[in-house]
């Protein structure tokens, strides 16, 4: 399973992210202003977690997911 995530980040803000030209605002903003890195690390956990969700989903059991960054 591939999870690796390729976007480019041209702004980042507390409150939203413009990532490959796509403004996303962030329904509970940063407490700061994260570093590019720590963004896409966090991004690549939230990504994860939803992997791991279809699978369980599919299994027929459910969990919930935290969207804490």
């Amino acid at each position: 399973m591939n999870t690796n995530i390729e976007v480019e980040v041209s702004e980042l803000t507390k409150e939203y992210a413009i990532l490959n030209g796509e403004k996303i605002v962030f329904d509970e903003p940063f407490e700061e202003v994260p570093n590019e890195a720590d963004f896409l690390s966090w991004l690549t956990n939230i990504k994860n977690e939803l992997v791991k969700e279809n699978v369980t989903e599919s299994e027929g059991n459910t969990r919930e997911v935290s969207h804490t960054p």
